[in-house]
């Protein structure tokens, strides 16, 4: 079976693929990238495209919401055409990286620190991202990474400018988001990882 997906960049798109083979265990699939030349709010334009080939297709795409409303971003790039049957558009609230990094254990145990370093998600909240003060990507670079006992990944998600994703930035996902993150434990964190996964599997 091909799928075609979306994002606007590597942590989307491997987490898009991710949540496929999640939701259809031992189907074989192969991936056909919609946004291959486009990255951010670039890719975010595209989605019209997308809802085009999903008429026919499956289509999975992942995109930060960030903090926007998902309501408005859907209407601004679909022109109210988001109804497509073989669709599934995915926001994570408010970044893709606090989806990751609900699975507190997974992200503990891959970064080789203290499950205590990982937020918690507060009882009443949706997300786990709810009480970072900033984004999530930049919480783990500012606030998770450096406390590292793997040198490969301190390294790779060190700041080379302040505030700004160093170049390596993507190394260190491939592997997480592929091999080792639990998504089912990410839901129990999570309710628009949860949403999302409910929303792939109503298009299968």
């Amino acid at each position: 079976m091909t799928v075609y997906i979306g994002g606007e960049d590597f942590v989307t798109k491997q987490i898009a693929k991710r949540l496929i083979k999640f939701c259809i265990p031992g189907m074989e699939v192969e991936f056909e990238d919609l946004t291959f030349r486009a990255h951010g709010t670039r890719a975010l334009e595209t989605l019209g495209i997308m809802l085009n080939f999903a008429k026919n297709h499956p289509v999975v795409c992942v995109f930060d919401s960030d903090n926007h409303c998902i309501i408005e971003l859907l209407d601004k790039y679909t022109h109210n055409k988001k109804n497509v049957d073989y669709a599934a558009l995915n926001f994570a609230v408010d970044e893709a990286e606090a989806w990751l990094m609900a699975d507190r254990q997974g992200l503990a145990g891959y970064f080789g620190i203290s499950i205590d370093k990982i937020p918690v998600k507060r009882q009443g909240d949706s997300e786990i991202s709810n009480n970072i003060p900033y984004k999530t990507s930049l919480y783990i670079l500012a606030e998770i990474a450096p406390l590292s006992n793997v040198a490969s990944i301190r390294e790779a998600l060190a700041f080379e400018r302040p505030g700004k994703k160093p170049s390596t930035y993507n190394s260190v996902w491939g592997k997480y988001i592929d091999e080792l993150w639990n998504i089912d434990e990410a839901c129990a964190n999570s309710e628009s990882l949860t949403r999302a996964i409910k929303r792939i599997k109503r298009i299968f």
